[in-house]
């Protein structure tokens, strides 16, 4: 955050930081709770930026997703030794050789984002 910032609920990275990034290590917000499925930026944002979201989160997370259309080259984890054994071992070989492999899923991704229809429950909270 920069100073004046700290009222902030959130504030993007700057492009100068993510610009040459392949992947994005996130962990949602619910990791805990399998019965709730919550998305937030900390996974649309790298889907946005074209990198590869390596996601920690609840068991039913992937299959949602999947079922909005969007892929993942790497599986959505939901252990948190399993990630960061993961973590490890991915990024000590070609991350790079990989993110390559997989372009045309981030590009999948990125156009399936901006092609989502609007949740209509939105519409519906604020009309109360």
């Amino acid at each position: 955050l920069l100073p004046g910032d700290a009222n902030m609920p959130y504030n993007p990275v700057p492009a100068n930081y993510w610009e040459s990034c392949y992947f994005n290590i996130a962990i949602e917000t619910n990791v805990k709770n399998d019965n709730i499925v919550h998305t937030t930026e900390k996974v649309w944002e790298p889907i946005i930026k074209y990198q590869i979201p390596i996601i920690l989160s609840t068991k039913h997370y992937q299959a949602y997703m999947e079922s909005l259309g969007f892929v993942f080259p790497i599986k959505v984890f939901t252990e948190p030794d399993e990630y960061y054994d993961f973590l490890t071992e991915f990024f000590s070989d070609n991350p790079r050789k990989f993110f390559l492999a997989h372009q045309d899923e981030v590009i999948h991704n990125n156009n399936l984002f901006f092609n989502l229809p609007l949740d209509i429950s939105v519409n519906k909270i604020w009309n109360k």
